[in-house]
């Protein structure tokens, strides 16, 4: 190479040099109006750089900016909308010589955003008027000069003045790209102690900024809440489209979002899949399918956010469940039937936390060993107050009518109610609610009731009212009542294998009053083809104890046991004690034995 070509090629790149880091050579200050007139345009409001400000050419030219802020709206009160701490724009090269900025990439180091909803309503966020095709125009212009647009460390504050609602969210990583007309936005953040991953999918962006509902397509996923929304919505306003969510806990959902549930079991695994409509305070979810626990929910339901107490509102189905573990404390274990009724206080707080007007058609339904096998009721639930009525329910192979009525405003809930049963098979159901089998037949029950207590022993021994009780084709079992009779007042010692004793019946009833847990009656009547007895007394529901009045009269036909020559008798006898340990003891004879003809 000769000197002379040498030294021009040398001239020529320092001339090239000195045009490529022209712009660079200029100082920074020179540029802060324009970037800042730039950017103002592109958001539709003003934007200030504070800090220091630079211009860089390698590896590509671009601006680094510290301390840029984005007003908030027009008479707003509150913070910027954003600020952040360090700001890189990445600007194609060859627009700078022309005086003009274009950029391709933006970088956001820790951007605090602040986005506020006054008492009004208007979001801080939203452009107005004759500006509103700001937003179109912000979009476009990033998505035309900005391909891709990085947030390291973010933070974002939501305060709404209007539902009196507040969240934070840090850690934000984020990046947003565009896809044609498209903006994908995907990364993670932390609320709480919870990291969740985040991935948005926008056809329409620009119609956010200016209030409009846009298409979205939008997942959150961490390993307390699973979540899907593929529908319309708006920044400050309703939300159409189909939701999906799944949790391990309810409980620790509720506690990461602010609202720590009563203590008790239950309400963990918790699975929705719905339509929802989402408008301010209303949301409603069609087409539900809701698993909680081991039961599930179908139909429709409307939640009414706009008081302190939500109110919910559906027609349901449901398929089965146990009630048990959402009223008994943590940790608490029920004493066994034959130590008397369970002392546990039960923990009805759920009641105090919404209100509700709500028809369901159900499946089993069990409480402290009675289930109800299938049933319709309509639930009402108000300042405390629980009003469910049963216009139709089936249990233990009858049917029935039911009305229940809790409060739980006093010092221990109250509870009133009224059943109507027929045709219920007498054993299981007397086991299962009264831990009482000696009783079998197929039974009529009318009975209306009033109580108070913080535990089942406490209702059971405050319990008041009436009704009527009628058996069919039944048998007392573990006692012969006539040979009972027959044993006090004549002889022989009992049978060999008593607990096998049984004494059939064609009817048995009674009528009764309750107060203060213990039942009175005096027409209790048992008969049947050969038998007749009768008695009067009373029955410790709370105390879980006997003490009645027997009188037996039988009209004996031959058979093997002593004094079968008398043909009509009346045998009195008491049998008192605890339910699980009777005693038979005689009473004088009303009138002496009267041979038969």
């Amino acid at each position: 190479m000769t000197p002379l070509f040498r030294n021009l090629l040398i001239a020529a790149a320092a001339v090239l040099i000195l045009v490529l880091a022209a712009p660079f050579l200029v100082p920074a200050s020179a540029w802060r109006g324009q970037v800042e007139a730039e950017l103002s345009r592109a958001m539709g409001r003003p934007v200030t750089i504070a800090g220091p400000m630079s211009l860089t050419l390698l590896p590509e030219p671009g601006i680094q900016a510290e301390d840029v802020r984005l007003a908030t709206r027009k008479g707003a009160v509150g913070p910027p909308l954003a600020e952040i701490g360090n700001l890189h724009i990445t600007a194609q090269f060859w627009p700078l010589f022309t005086g003009r900025i274009a950029l391709s990439n933006v970088a956001m180091e820790r951007p605090v955003i602040h986005l506020r909803v006054d008492r009004d309503g208007k979001p801080n966020w939203q452009l107005e008027g004759a500006r509103n095709h700001a937003g179109d125009s912000a979009f476009g212009w990033m998505r035309t000069s900005v391909a891709q647009v990085k947030i390291e460390d973010g933070r974002v504050y939501y305060d709404n003045a209007h539902w009196q609602t507040h969240a934070a969210i840090e850690d934000v990583d984020a990046t947003l790209v565009w896809l044609g007309r498209a903006l994908t936005l995907d990364g993670t953040l932390r609320q709480g102690a919870e990291h969740i991953a985040f991935d948005v999918r926008l056809p329409a962006p620009g119609a956010l900024l200016v209030g409009k509902s846009t298409p979205v397509d939008l997942s959150i996923t961490s390993d307390l809440l699973q979540a899907s929304f593929k529908g319309a919505m708006m920044l400050n306003g309703p939300a159409v489209g189909r939701l999906k969510l799944n949790t391990p806990s309810l409980r620790r959902l509720a506690a990461w979002r602010g609202h720590r549930l009563p203590p008790g079991g239950g309400l963990e695994p918790l699975s929705i899949e719905a339509q929802l409509h989402f408008d301010g305070w209303m949301i409603a979810l069609s087409k539900l399918t809701m698993a909680l626990d081991e039961s599930t929910l179908q139909g429709d339901m409307v939640i009414d956010a706009h008081e302190a107490v939500p109110v919910i509102h559906g027609r349901l189905t449901l398929d089965h469940a146990v009630l048990d573990p959402y009223v008994t404390p943590p940790g608490a274990k029920a004493r066994p039937a034959h130590d008397g009724w369970n002392t546990v206080p039960v923990n009805l707080s759920l009641l105090k936390l919404f209100a509700a007007d709500l028809h369901v058609e159900s499946g089993p339904l069990s409480f402290e060993g009675v289930t109800i096998d299938k049933a319709a009721f309509d639930a009402t639930l108000k300042d405390s107050v629980l009003n469910v009525r049963f216009p139709a329910l089936s249990l233990y192979g009858g049917r029935g009518t039911a009305e229940l009525r809790i409060d739980t405003n006093g010092k221990v809930p109250a509870y009133r109610g009224r059943v109507a049963l027929s045709g219920v098979a007498a054993k299981p159901f007397l086991r299962d609610a009264l831990d009482a089998g000696g009783l079998d037949g197929t039974m009529t029950l009318n009975f209306e009731s009033s109580t108070a207590g913080a535990s089942r022993a406490q209702t059971m021994a405050a319990i008041s009212g009436r009704g009527t009780v009628l058996l069919r084709n039944g048998r007392v079992t573990g006692s012969d009542l006539e040979a009972m009779g027959r044993m006090i007042h004549f002889g022989p010692a009992a049978p060999a294998n008593w607990s096998a004793a049984i004494t059939p019946f064609d009817t048995m009833g009674a009528s009764f009053s309750i107060a203060r847990g213990v039942l009175t009656t005096d027409d209790l009547q048992l008969s049947s083809g050969v038998t007749e007895i009768k008695g009067e007394g009373h029955i410790g529901l709370g105390t879980r104890t006997i003490d009645l009045g027997i009188r037996s009269r039988t009209r004996l036909v031959m058979d093997e046991r002593p004094r079968n020559d008398i043909a009509d008798f009346a045998q009195p006898y008491r049998i008192g004690g605890p339910w699980s340990s009777l005693r038979y003891t005689p009473e004088p004879r009303t009138h002496d034995a009267k041979p038969g003809p």
